[in-house]
C-alpha cells in the first residue's frame, strides 16, 4: 500500500483549496455579467428582462440558505459542496444551450441551487480546520477568492466570446468547475483528525474545534432572537446589494454608459477586482494581528468592517464624474471597501457561536445578504430601463453601505458566552440576555 505523506501544515493546502474553490464559484457566478451585452443583443431582451436574468441564480441561492445551513450542519461540508459544484457546473454549461429567456431563467436558478452550499460550508471548515488566530486569514482567503476570480473573469470570458461566441464561455467555465469538485472530494476531509494527511503536531495547533453540543434539534427561530445575528443578516443584505451591482451590471455600465468597446471593458473591468483582492488580503491579515494583540474577534471584524463600508461610499462620487479614470478609481474604492468588509464578517459565525452552529448561523446571515444580493440587479435593470441612467442605482448602493455601517456600529455586540453554550432546542430565557438578545 502506498504510505501517505503526512503533513504538519496540511491546513494551507485546505486554504488553497478553498480559495480556488471560492473564486471558480464567482467566476461561474459573474460570467453572465460580462456576456450580457451579447446575450442581450442575441436574443433581443431589454434592460429590465437582462436584470431578471441576471439576478435569477440569487433568487434559489437565497431560497435554500436555509435549509443547505441545516445540511452542512448534519453532513459537513466535504459532501455538500461536492454535490453543489457538480450541479452548478453542469446548468453553467446548459447556460451557453439556451434558446432564450425562459431556458435561460431556469438555467440560473438551478445554477443557484448548485452554489448555495458553498460559503456557509466554507465558513463552517474555517471554523473546524484553523485556530481562532488564524481564522481572519482563512476568511480572507476565500473572500479575496471571490475577487480573484472576478477579476480574471471579464478577460478569460471576453477571450472565448470574441473568438468563439458568447456561449463558449459558458462551457469553458463548467468544465473547470467540474476538475476542482474532484480535487475537493480527493483532499478535503470534514475534520483535521480525519484526514491522513494531517500530523500529530500540527491537530495540536489546530486545537480542539470538534462539536461538543449535537445541533440535531435546533429550531432555526432560535438563532433569530440574537442582535448579533441579526446584525450579520442586515450588514450583508446591504454588503451584497452593492456588490451585486459590480458583479452584474459592471460591464454593461462600461460599454453603455461610458461607450467603451467590449474588448476594452474585459480589462478595465479587472482593475476595481484587483484591488479589492489586494485590500481584502490587508484587512484579513489586520484581522489576526489585532486579534493577537488581545482584540475579540468580534471588535476586529466589526471595526474593520465599519472601516470598509466607509471607504465603500466612493461609489456616490462614482456618478459624480465624467472621466473614465476616475469612474474607475472611485469604484475601485467602493469595490474594495465592500469586499473588505465581507472579508472580515465572514468570520463572525464561527466568533459568535459554537462550531456546530457556525454553518446555520452562516446560511442566515447568507440567505439575508443575497436577498440584497438578488435585489441589486433587479432593481438597477428596472431603473437603467425607466431612467436610461445609472446615477440612481449607484446612489442607492451608496445609501446600502451606510446601513451597514450602522448594522456593525450599533447592532453588532461583545458576547460573554457563545450561541450554542446552551441547548437552543430548550427554553432560551435563561441566557437570552446573556447573548444581548432582541
Amino acid at each position: 500500500m502506498k504510505d501517505i505523506k503526512v503533513n504538519s501544515n496540511y491546513r494551507s493546502k485546505i486554504l488553497l483549496l478553498m480559495f480556488f474553490g471560492a473564486a471558480i464559484n464567482y467566476m461561474d457566478r459573474s460570467n453572465i455579467g460580462i456576456a450580457a451585452p451579447l446575450i442581450a443583443e442575441h436574443f433581443q431582451f431589454n434592460d429590465a428582462q437582462m436584470g431578471i436574468i441576471l439576478s435569477s441564480v440569487l433568487w434559489t441561492y437565497m431560497i435554500v440558505q436555509i435549509p443547505m445551513g441545516i445540511l452542512i450542519d448534519k453532513f459537513g461540508s466535504r459532501i455538500m459542496v461536492f454535490v453543489g459544484v457538480l450541479v452548478w457546473s453542469v446548468t453553467t454549461g446548459l447556460t451557453g444551450i439556451a434558446t432564450g429567456f425562459t431556458s435561460l431563467l431556469l438555467y440560473r436558478m438551478a445554477m443557484g441551487l448548485g452554489e448555495a452550499p458553498t460559503f456557509p460550508a466554507f465558513s463552517r471548515a474555517a471554523s473546524q480546520w484553523f485556530p481562532t488566530n488564524e481564522r481572519g486569514k482563512a476568511n480572507a482567503s476565500f473572500i479575496s477568492a471571490v475577487m480573484f476570480g472576478s477579476a480574471f473573469t471579464p478577460p478569460l470570458v471576453t477571450f472565448f466570446m470574441i473568438r468563439f461566441g458568447w456561449a463558449s464561455a459558458f462551457f469553458v467555465t463548467g468544465l473547470i468547475s467540474i476538475i476542482w469538485a474532484f480535487l475537493w472530494w480527493k483532499y478535503f476531509r470534514n475534520r483535521p483528525v480525519e484526514s491522513s494527511y494531517v500530523s500529530q503536531k500540527e491537530l495540536s495547533v489546530i486545537g480542539d474545534t470538534d462539536e461538543k453540543y449535537s445541533p440535531a434539534n435546533i429550531r432555526m427561530y432560535a438563532l433569530l432572537k440574537y442582535r448579533n445575528v441579526w446584525a450579520l443578516m442586515i450588514g450583508l443584505f446591504a454588503i451584497n446589494y452593492v456588490l451585486y451591482i459590480f458583479v452584474t451590471w459592471l460591464p454593461t455600465f462600461l460599454v453603455n454608459a461610458k461607450n467603451l468597446s467590449l474588448s476594452k471593458t474585459g480589462f478595465i473591468a479587472m482593475i476595481p477586482y484587483v484591488f479589492a483582492f489586494i485590500l481584502v488580503w490587508v484587512f484579513g491579515l489586520m484581522s489576526d494581528r489585532l486579534v493577537r494583540k488581545g482584540w475579540s474577534s468580534i471588535k476586529s471584524c466589526r471595526t474593520l468592517a465599519v472601516i470598509g463600508m466607509t471607504i465603500s461610499l466612493s461609489i456616490l462620487l462614482a456618478v459624480q464624474v465624467e472621466s473614465i479614470f476616475w469612474v474607475i478609481l472611485f469604484l475601485s474604492l467602493s469595490l474594495g471597501g465592500v469586499m473588505a468588509a465581507n472579508g472580515v464578517i465572514w468570520a463572525l459565525p464561527g466568533a459568535i457561536s459554537k462550531s456546530n452552529y457556525v454553518g446555520r448561523i452562516g446560511a442566515l446571515q447568507n440567505f439575508a445578504g443575497n436577498i440584497g444580493g438578488a435585489l441589486a440587479p433587479l432593481i438597477t435593470g428596472f431603473i437603467v430601463q425607466s431612467t436610461g441612467s445609472f446615477t440612481v442605482p449607484l446612489s442607492i448602493g451608496g445609501g446600502l453601505a451606510l446601513i451597514a455601517i450602522l448594522s456593525y456600529l450599533f447592532l453588532m455586540k461583545e458576547q460573554p458566552t457563545l450561541i450554542g453554550d446552551h441547548n437552543l432546542s430548550n427554553d432560551t430565557s435563561k441566557y437570552i440576555d446573556a447573548n444581548h438578545s432582541i
